[in-house]
């Protein structure tokens, strides 16, 4: 019964076995080795990370794992739920609903509170409050070759110049960051990023387009369980776009002809692109890049924050935001 069940409220130790694993599972697709999970998202939130825990139904004496979730806050006015998984064979018990609003009183009073939702689940979430957003994502994915060879004008254009995310100032960072996902996040900001920088023997990248010292966009690749995955990718217009992802898709084309220097993992490019943005999708199309069955919706409870997806062609990552 729903109500019998604990919340524990997790350890580093936690993350692994329950958040990564079952996140794999749903083909979620987390990076490589779950260490996203712990070196960025732990890292930033260590107080936001929940477990179910209900009696065995079989016996007493034993206790079982039944549903996880992330209740993040970012600053006074933001609150985010991630990771709301529910164990399959526990599920129809009613254990999902009650840590889903257990996040909810975790997070409390927030003047906003998102999530990215699977379609199965929008209805449920919508009963709990929350409205849709103009915030869509498909997941796009071919392999790295495709990318390199369809983009390979782009190695530059203009009078942009392409640097690491490390030489760009944070403050240009944060703002970019800000003004694309709706709200301020420093902390999980310069994790995320110290995350993709200087580490090319973990197959992660990143790089940003500047032109007479100004930020134009930047993003960033990670190796993950089936994929190497892109986000984000911000960029003000669609060449600045093109010109982002070549050097990603280059960056770890380069690596994967290296013996032994990144973690082994399939040569597919994937996106969780922002299907709002008309510029993505038609690049994307242009591209020829096909769309999986994975498709979230953004969704928000409360007051729908502002949010410039013009320039959005892929979030950080769904799970947090």
């Amino acid at each position: 019964m729903a109500s019998e069940i604990r919340f524990h409220q997790c350890s580093e130790a936690d993350i692994l076995p329950y958040f990564y694993k079952w996140a794999a599972a749903e083909h979620w697709n987390p990076g490589t080795e779950g260490r996203e999970l712990v070196d960025v998202f732990y890292k930033s939130l260590p107080r936001s990370f929940y477990l179910a825990i209900a009696p065995d139904m079989n016996d007493p004496e034993k206790e079982n794992v039944v549903a996880s979730v992330c209740a993040a806050t970012y600053g006074d006015e933001m609150g985010w739920i991630g990771f709301y998984i529910s164990s399959p064979e526990h599920r129809g018990k009613g254990y999902g609903l009650a840590i889903f609003n257990h996040a909810l009183k975790v997070i409390g009073n927030k003047a906003t509170v998102g999530l990215d939702g699977v379609l199965a689940q929008v209805k449920n979430y919508q009963k709990s409050g929350f409205t849709n957003s103009v915030f869509e994502s498909q997941r796009r994915a071919a392999k790295i070759e495709h990318f390199t060879s369809r983009l390979s004008n782009f190695e530059t254009f203009g009078d942009t110049s392409i640097t690491s995310i490390a030489e760009i100032p944070f403050a240009e960072l944060d703002a970019l960051d800000a003004k694309y996902s709706g709200f301020r996040r420093p902390t999980f900001l310069r994790n995320w990023i110290d995350f993709h920088t200087n580490k090319e023997e973990y197959g992660r990248f990143s790089c940003a387009v500047t032109e007479n010292g100004q930020l134009l966009g930047y993003g960033c690749v990670r190796p993950a369980a089936e994929s190497f995955r892109v986000g984000p990718l911000f960029a003000e217009s669609p060449q600045v776009a093109k010109t982002i992802l070549y050097h990603l898709a280059n960056s770890v084309a380069k690596a994967l002809s290296s013996p032994n220097q990144i973690p082994s993992t399939s040569p597919v490019l994937d996106l969780d692109i922002c299907a709002g943005n008309a510029n993505s999708v038609s690049l994307f199309d242009e591209l020829e890049i096909p769309m999986s069955e994975v498709t979230t919706i953004r969704m928000y409870k409360g007051k729908q924050p502002v949010v410039d997806i013009s320039g959005v062609y892929a979030p950080a990552t769904y799970e947090l935001g």
